[in-house]
């Protein structure tokens, strides 16, 4: 997952870490997990931005949106294109993540800017999570014309703009703080130029859910904490900062309720683990929270119609 390996080689101890912000200790082991819900993600920078200097988060940061998360984008941006083009895809695409940030293009004093709308900024967490932003939205533009674009000018909603003059490249810039929205002057012989970037190879393995689809977001948001067994209803409103009662009106309306919702998830791993693993019935048991093999094996039964046993034996036999 990005925000793990963000820090990984780097003098932090993950695991305390991964607790105080609410993030399963397991997705260390299971690092396949590309979504966690926002409000998880906000507490990790956080406290990742508390234990580092700030030059040290900013160069992690530009280090990672470099390699890491500007290509997953740019692998989804047509090519033979102009800057403006792409960028206008660019924030067609983020609006399909993410319900809480808008980033578009906007003319303004007669000027292009590349702006990201986000609200919280009298919150702890903004400072660290605006100053990815910044680096990443640099860092999109730059990939995108080869690197010849250098911005001059940025606007930020922080109130102090000290740690935004410690990032890579950005030394020279003059930065404006207390603005309404995070925004990068893009000068118009940029916006009109064709694009020129190397499309990565590798496509991400699991994109993120429309819009709309609110027990697929949720279930991509908590699958990690299933990993240990059940999570209730209360554990998992406090773990996305919504409330119970507005889970299961929202499941309703797709259907379902959270306790089918989450014994699909629960048994989603349980049937994984026994069928990628040659763990033993017992440790699976202990493993997803189940105080004894006799009690696992009968809610087994009960939700999937065999004993885990005869589900393992069944799947190896169909191999």
């Amino acid at each position: 997952m990005f925000f793990i390996d963000l820090f990984k080689g780097m003098d932090v101890d993950l695991l305390p870490l991964l607790r105080e912000a609410r993030i399963p200790n397991t997705i260390v082991r299971q690092p396949n997990y590309s979504y966690l819900p926002e409000s998880t993600l906000k507490n990790l920078l956080c406290h990742l931005g508390k234990r580092l200097s700030s030059g040290q988060f900013g160069i992690r940061v530009w280090e990672m949106a470099s390699l890491e998360y500007v290509p997953y984008y740019l692998s989804k941006l047509p090519v033979n294109t102009t800057v403006h083009e792409a960028l206008s895809k660019f924030g067609q695409l983020l609006e399909m993540e993410s319900s809480n940030t808008k980033v578009y293009i906007k003319k303004a004093g007669g000027a292009w800017w590349f702006v990201r709308e986000k609200t919280g900024a009298d919150e702890v967490w903004f400072q660290y999570a605006e100053l990815f932003s910044v680096t990443f939205m640099t860092q999109l533009v730059h990939q995108l014309t080869a690197g010849k674009f250098h911005p001059n000018e940025i606007g930020v909603q922080s109130s102090s703009v000290d740690a935004f003059k410690l990032l890579p490249q950005l030394q020279n810039v003059v930065f404006y703080n207390e603005r309404p929205v995070t925004a990068i002057k893009i000068p118009d012989s940029v916006m009109i130029q064709m694009t020129s970037f190397n499309v990565p190879k590798s496509e991400p393995s699991q994109p993120l859910p429309r819009l709309g689809q609110f027990a697929q977001s949720l279930k991509l948001a908590l699958k990690p904490y299933f990993t240990a067994g059940k999570l209730p209803l209360d554990m998992a409103s406090e773990v996305i900062n919504i409330h119970s009662r507005t889970i299961q009106r929202r499941l309703k309306e797709e259907g379902t309720n959270y306790k089918a919702f989450s014994e699909q998830i629960l048994f989603e791993l349980i049937k994984t683990e026994l069928t990628s693993s040659t763990t033993t019935i017992a440790m699976i048991a202990q493993q997803f929270g189940y105080s004894d093999s006799a009690h696992f094996t009968r809610a087994f039964k009960r939700y999937v119609g065999v004993t885990p046993s005869q589900y393992r034996s069944n799947v190896s036999m169909q191999k």
